[in-house]
């Protein structure tokens, strides 16, 4: 059994979040390195020293293929193949070539598990048993109380309690799934509900949450906990909440045989000299590891992805900030606890890498020593036998950065969309979306030309495009358009849409049909933060009132760009000053009274939650502003609806 902890490094608090020990049945990469390289992808000369780095180190260690992809302020400037994604065939690794992530599908799985949390649907402190009480042990077996005991946020921190291998004295299921399989009585390889079942016969080493372990075996029981508080499997949830909405189509769960591969997927390698091993699957035959040597299902939260390095890139900036489209509605500062496997926002330094038979992967991230947010991911077909192969990319990669003097402006992100991001249309959010809230889809080359409705209701076909969405329950529906543009278009979902699982598609002017998945919920309420909404009202207004209810100024501050740009006067002892939120999804509670609103963290008295009145979708909540807030200076105004909470709008009080 492979014993052998790779590091992911995430800002300067956590410096040891081990790459997975992931093993994997593999193909024995025989022939040695042609003398001559191919490269694919738009050469740019600036960055041309990323291309002796690569090729280098694939010489040095004995690599046959790489892909790498290079990003600077949100901008995708090289993303280039290397070497072959097949020996045999020699076909060259394109730039977009899928290849396993091994251990960089532990960030998205986290980042699953935040979205979850935004949903209103999951907490860090609920009990991950409690969760997944489905799940039980033989007949006869004890199970030790204090599993009952482990949060999400334990797994999510690698401190369940269980010692994994990385430690060298512990034991990470995800290796044994024969065993397993043979002493629960199930089909082998056994998949992750028989692993979790499994392990509630082993006692805990530790006390959840006093002793960091990486364990591959925690982020299982966070798949299975997604898959039980959506009510979809996994995967699923994952395309609809994750990969989809920001654009990310190919993105998906691997498998472990070479019958397996995905279209445009590499084929994988072992280093030369490597030793064949047991497969997983019956008959249980020696053969190369990458192929056999692990159940890629099994273990789909941890280390089951398949991507490209540009999807890759495009994950991390979502999240950090420098993406056009922004993933998590409060993503995570640098390095606190559970973060560390998500990309954090703000200075800090976050190394995530991920290592497999046959596949070894980084995701790297400096907001320090590199302006400008530089990020870079690279993605191989193979495990060299040495660790100094990720040391040596990481740093020398790095080194690279530094010395580029004279960056490039270009973006090739474009170039590689094959789909589009879908956000919330108020707070610009790759998040749910709800019946009877606007939404906007953000892409390129989406219609021929540009259109806005000009009456009510809103048309379903605009400047000869459509938006249709197929929910949960297979029911197609149109959706009515207030905006279409090439690079944008704004809709209303369909009030009769079901919660769950959507796909959108649009159709029309141009000759594709290019569709995106999404996640609906029954609510998904949204705050404008400025006039660029495209449907004619403020982000806010506020009016202020005599304490005999007379209007003494409407008003008295108007939000159109940046709200604290103008301060509120809150007036005297006395008067009564109503701020005006305008969204969408802020009327559709299951009560009035599960609509609640703070502003600058204390209660704010919340007058009317319902239709702003222009058209359908959009609504206003009227607030009280505590009059104990005068001169508080910048303030943070939040409404919740039903358990999700709004983004934050910022105004200004004196």
């Amino acid at each position: 059994m492979l014993q052998d902890p790779f590091r992911a490094k995430s800002g300067n608090v956590q410096p040891a979040i081990a790459v997975v020990l992931l093993t994997l049945f593999f193909l024995y990469w025989r022939p040695a390195l042609a003398q001559s390289i191919p490269i694919t992808g738009q050469a740019v000369p600036e960055l041309a020293a990323y291309d002796s780095v690569v090729t280098s180190l694939m010489q040095k260690y004995h690599v046959p293929g790489v892909a790498l992809a290079v990003a600077r302020d949100g901008r995708l400037e090289l993303a280039r193949g290397y070497g072959y994604a097949d020996t045999d065939l020699k076909l060259p690794v394109q730039p977009d070539s899928l290849f396993r992530l091994a251990s960089i599908t532990k960030p998205h799985t986290a980042a699953a598990i935040l979205k979850l949390i935004e949903q209103g649907k999951l907490r860090l402190s609920d009990k991950a048993f409690s969760i997944l009480s489905n799940l039980q042990p033989l007949p006869g077996i004890n199970v030790d109380p204090r599993i009952a005991t482990i949060t999400i946020q334990n797994l999510l921190e690698h401190r369940s309690g269980w010692y994994g291998e990385a430690d060298g004295t512990g034991y990470d299921p995800m290796f044994d799934v024969d065993n397993i399989a043979q002493i629960m009585g199930t089909p082998a390889p056994a998949d992750c509900p028989t692993i979790i079942r499994y392990e509630l016969g082993r006692p805990l080493d530790t006390d959840p949450g006093t002793y960091y372990s990486y364990l591959n075996f925690g982020y299982c029981i966070l798949g299975e906990v997604i898959h039980q508080v959506s009510g979809v499997p996994y995967d699923v949830y994952l395309k609809a909440n994750i990969t989809g909405p920001i654009g990310n189509s190919r993105t998906a769960i691997g498998g472990t045989l070479k019958s397996n591969q995905l279209p445009g997927e590499v084929a994988y390698y072992d280093f030369p000299g490597a030793p064949l091993a047991p497969s997983v699957f019956p008959p249980f035959g020696l053969g190369p590891r990458p192929y056999g040597d692990f159940y890629m299902l099994a273990n789909e939260a941890d280390g089951g992805l398949v991507s490209n390095s540009i999807e890759l890139l495009r994950f991390l900036i979502s999240i950090n900030g420098d993406g056009a489209t922004q993933l998590l509605q409060t993503p995570p500062t640098p390095d606190p606890p559970p973060y560390a496997a998500v990309p954090p926002v703000g200075p800090g330094i976050w190394n995530f890498t991920g290592g497999v038979y046959g596949t070894s992967t980084g995701l790297f991230l400096d907001t320090v020593g590199l302006q400008d947010r530089t990020v870079f991911a690279f993605l191989a077909n193979t495990r060299p036998a040495s660790d100094a192969w990720y040391t040596d990319m990481n740093n020398q990669l790095l080194d690279v950065g530094f010395q580029i003097a004279n960056w490039p402006t270009n973006d090739l992100f474009p170039q590689f969309q094959t789909s589009f991001s879908v956000v919330h249309a108020a707070s610009f959010v790759a998040k749910a979306l709800a019946p009877d809230e606007f939404a906007a889809i953000q892409g390129v080359n989406l219609t021929a030309s540009t259109g806005t409705a000009s009456s009510t209701p809103l048309p379903i076909s605009l400047a000869n495009d459509s938006v249709t969405i197929v929910d949960s329950s297979g029911a197609t529906l149109a959706a009515p358009l207030a905006y279409v543009s090439p690079q944008q278009i704004n809709f209303l979902v369909p009030a009769q849409a079901q919660p769950g699982p959507a796909t959108i598609t649009v159709a029309g002017s141009v000759g594709d049909s290019p569709s995106a998945n999404v996640w609906i919920d029954p609510v998904s309420p949204g705050l404008f933060t400025a006039n660029s909404n495209g449907v004619g009202v403020p982000a806010a207004l506020a009016t202020r009132y005599t304490a005999t209810g007379s209007q003494i100024q409407e008003p008295v501050f108007q939000c159109t760009s940046v709200c604290a740009a103008v301060a509120i006067d809150l007036g005297a002892t006395g008067d009564q000053v109503i701020l005006q939120l305008f969204g969408t999804g802020l009327r559709h509670a299951s009560s009035s009274s599960s609509v609640s609103a703070t502003i600058s963290g204390q209660n704010a008295t919340v007058l009317y939650a319902g239709a702003q009145g222009t058209y359908a979708g959009l609504d206003q909540v009227n607030v009280i502003i505590p009059q104990n807030l005068a001169g508080a200076g910048t303030v943070n105004v939040v409404v919740q609806v039903d358990g999700r909470v709004t983004n934050t709008v910022i105004i200004q009080i004196n």
